[in-house]
């Protein structure tokens, strides 16, 4: 009987073992599970949060309702930093990599008006993870202010 059993053993484990020559394993889809902020103008930084997207940032496709956008940023194959491109409007985010789409389940809205940059926040700008952060904004009529935070 234990004969019968490692016999059955080695013939199972040489069975696994094998593999077809030449067959390659598909790349994996990716998928979005979600994004911030939801609430997003042009020129701004957004996390997409996923997993299977390209660990080099130049082989992701990201577009905002079709407006291709440019990847920052990538950590690891499941966190994309964006930057939002000019002229976007309401709708859901794609990314594509390996020839595979993934689409948003969330609709982004994007904020009234428009924004002009008058000085760059102190530091390693446009790092978006150096530099101040913490801060806190207002606006006063139609201009913005930011200050305070800690760097």
């Amino acid at each position: 009987m234990k004969k019968q059993f490692f016999w059955l053993l080695s013939v199972c484990m040489a069975f696994a073992a094998c593999h077809k020559a030449g067959v390659s394993i598909p790349p994996a889809v990716p998928a979005i599970s979600g994004f911030d902020p939801q609430k997003l103008s042009a020129y701004n930084y957004v996390k997409i949060k996923g997993s299977n997207f390209d660990t080099i940032a130049g082989k992701n496709a990201v577009s905002f309702n079709g407006l291709a956008a440019t990847v920052f940023s990538v950590a690891g194959d499941s966190i994309l930093t964006i930057i939002v491109p000019q002229n976007v409007t309401p709708g859901k985010i794609t990314v594509t990599v390996n020839g595979s789409t993934a689409t948003s389940r969330d609709i982004y809205t994007v904020l009234p008006g428009t924004w002009i940059q008058k000085a760059n926040v102190p530091g390693k700008y446009p790092l978006p993870n150096e530099g101040r952060y913490g801060g806190i904004g207002f606006a006063i009529g139609n201009t913005g202010y930011i200050g305070l935070g800690a760097n």
